[in-house]
């Protein structure tokens, strides 16, 4: 059995494709394949299939949508890869029957490759991984926050995997090649830098030097329009090498690793209970609130001394390993008798923590925050803002597009002696 994902979803044995049904049906098999043999809950297929306001059948509808399937992949008879198991159901899978373990083994292999100086063998896995995709990941289905979430992670190691090509195709000599999958690259992807950076390189290596400072005008236009800063010191560095005719290696300078910021304070020793409002944080993991591609935002209100920092904090860094690009943290001291901090320079604080220098932050407010956004719109960060006073005080704080999750604490005069997180729509969106 082998299961195709970089793509429209399709099953095939022996050379012959399954048909798959309808579109939750599909949409079932997807999700189970983002856990091959493991047990995934039925709340999380049920999110899946019908979002956060799923039908009063929705359990009936799930259980024949597995029966479905099951029949599908037993090409007529019911096939037992899909077994029930306590509290949801699990897909059997096998290593290597997974388009997307190949890929992400072949490109691993590939990139390997070039760190040890064999360009041709790059080349091969590279090719080998790049070729497994038939078009954009689970193309035509209406994908749930966590299938879309993995698709962001795919997606992003397919243009790191494009840009190890290129590279390997310089230093083989096949300039030709790696420019026409970088200029498809810059097209579809304005902001990455590591593929500005290629094209530059194999146009001047492939002898146009024009073409490749042209490239350069145009990497720069976009970056300073899109993010207000000017393009890194690898482009800089290669345009100047370019300018004064300076020989350049095969190989382009690895670009840095981007800051990934750690601020979470200690958490509080100790720590017990509050099971039902660390079930509520989780569920900001499951969903954006506001659609597709929206990071999610969670309140957790409470009178002062109710433990609601101690509550963020303890979730916080129990989660940190499922952001990548780090977690940022500030106490705004909404009210604090010296005031709340200003927005605008926590604002700073974070786009520092981020890797801009201080001298390319803007003054502003309006201006830190889109630069912020645009920071974090590549990136899955966890923010967590503390002592808000209130939505105005914490909105330019809050990342637009993108995969980032933000919990605000925030000062209320309930009555209630427990905090609890609530996922806000207005005022906090």
């Amino acid at each position: 059995m082998h299961f195709a994902l970089l793509g429209p979803l399709e099953v095939s044995r022996d050379g012959g494709r399954f048909g798959l049904g309808p579109a939750k049906q599909r949409l079932l098999l997807a999700a189970l394949l983002r856990r091959p043999s493991e047990t995934v809950p039925t709340a999380a297929l049920t999110v899946a299939l019908w979002g956060d306001d799923p039908p009063a059948s929705a359990a009936a509808n799930l259980r024949t949508y597995v029966r479905g399937l099951r029949t599908a992949l037993g090409d007529g008879a019911p096939w037992d890869g899909v077994a029930r198991t306590p509290g949801g159901y699990l897909l059997r899978v096998e290593p290597g029957q997974r388009d997307v373990d190949v890929f992400e083994e072949a490109a691993a292999g590939g990139r390997r490759a070039l760190t040890l100086g064999d360009p041709a063998r790059a080349c091969e896995e590279l090719d080998r991984a790049l070729g497994l995709w038939r078009g954009a990941f689970l193309e035509g289905l209406p994908l749930s926050d966590a299938l879309d979430r993995w698709a962001g992670r795919l997606e992003e190691r397919r243009w790191n995997a494009e840009e190890d090509y290129a590279e390997a195709l310089i230093a083989e000599d096949r300039c030709p090649e790696a420019v026409l999958r970088m200029r498809g690259l810059v097209e579809h992807r304005p902001l990455r830098q590591g593929a500005w950076l290629h094209l530059m390189l194999g146009l001047f290596r492939g002898g146009d030097v024009a073409g490749a400072l042209e490239a350069h005008r145009r990497a720069r236009e976009v970056l300073v329009r899109e993010t207000g800063l000017e393009p890194g010191p690898e482009l800089e560095s290669l345009h100047r090498d370019i300018l004064r005719q300076r020989p350049v290696p095969a190989r382009a300078t690895p670009a840095p690793v981007a800051p990934r910021p750690r601020q979470l304070p200690l958490v509080t020793a100790g720590f017990v209970g509050r099971d039902a409002a660390l079930a509520a944080l989780d569920s900001s993991l499951g969903s954006g609130s506001g659609g597709p591609g929206t990071a999610a935002i969670t309140a957790v209100s409470g009178m002062a001394g109710v433990g609601k920092t101690a509550l963020v904090l303890h979730w916080a860094h129990g989660v940190a390993d499922r952001f990548p690009d780090g977690q940022l943290h500030v106490n705004l001291r909404g009210y604090d008798e010296e005031g709340p901090l200003p927005a605008a320079d926590a604002l700073r604080g974070f786009i520092e923590a981020l890797g801009v220098p201080q001298a390319r932050i803007p003054s502003g407010t309006e201006a830190r925050t889109g630069l912020f956004r645009s920071l974090l719109a590549s990136r899955r960060v966890l923010v967590v803002l503390d002592n808000a006073r209130d939505s105005a005080h914490a909105r330019p704080l809050l990342p637009g597009a993108g995969e980032s999750v933000v919990v605000v604490t925030v000062f209320t005069m309930r009555s209630r002696s427990r905090a609890r997180p609530r996922r806000t729509g207005s005022p906090y969106e």
